[in-house]
């Protein structure tokens, strides 16, 4: 699954591995890209890319990775060209969360938006019916549409990943503007944001081969 931009959903689950590149970089070299990546620096740039791998077990994931470490190709095509512009990693995995179900988007193109909230501690028994109550909110009416909400478990733990679906970057802002003036959408945030202590979003585009162009 390839963005130009953040994280992308796993099936049962996925591990997440955010590197921080510096240099130049080929479009197929990244999975995703944000879509404010560019930042000057002596001639180069800056910017973040994720990968996310579906697995079904972690005995699955550990043979993967150890059948990999021994590949010519993947060394000689992708870890010596990578390396070099590396500057940290960090990985993660996440499952889906217990009422979230993995989608499609209802038609090709469009923008995503990664929207991540650090929450507090207890997880999804604690905060996850007030957190579903508030995406469900946005979603029903058809403020967006969402792909996919994902809980962490390991890497920054209490983080939550909700990823949405719009027509376009104007549409999203249309469809922000509609929820913030529905009572219903006040009312669920407001139970949500008891439990929350930060949150990020990202406006991610799909690369030319991704399956979800």
């Amino acid at each position: 699954l390839a963005f130009r931009g953040s994280v992308l959903p796993f099936s049962r689950f996925g591990a997440v591995k955010m590197l921080k590149l510096f240099g130049s970089l080929r479009p197929s070299a990244a999975l995703f890209r944000t879509a404010a990546a560019a930042e000057p620096n002596h001639g180069r740039f800056r910017t973040n890319r994720t990968e996310t791998k579906r697995t079904h077990s972690y005995s699955q994931r550990a043979a993967v990775r150890a059948a990999l470490a021994q590949d010519p190709s993947w060394i000689s095509e992708y870890i010596c060209k990578a390396l070099p512009l590396l500057t940290a990693q960090d990985n993660e995995v996440s499952y889906l969360v217990p009422w979230s179900r993995l989608k499609s988007p209802p038609q090709q193109g469009g923008v995503f938006e990664l929207a991540t909230f650090r929450m507090r501690p207890g997880g999804p028994a604690v905060w996850g019916g007030a957190f579903q109550a508030a995406m469900s909110a946005h979603d029903a009416p058809g403020y967006g549409k969402l792909l996919g909400a994902f809980h962490s478990e390991f890497g920054l733990l209490n983080r939550v990943h909700a990823l949405w679906w719009f027509e376009s970057a104007d549409h999203r802002a249309e469809c922000r503007h509609k929820a913030h003036t529905d009572a219903r959408v006040v009312a669920a945030v407001r139970n949500s944001v008891a439990h929350l202590d930060s949150q990020r979003n990202q406006l991610m585009f799909p690369c030319t081969f991704s399956p979800m162009k």
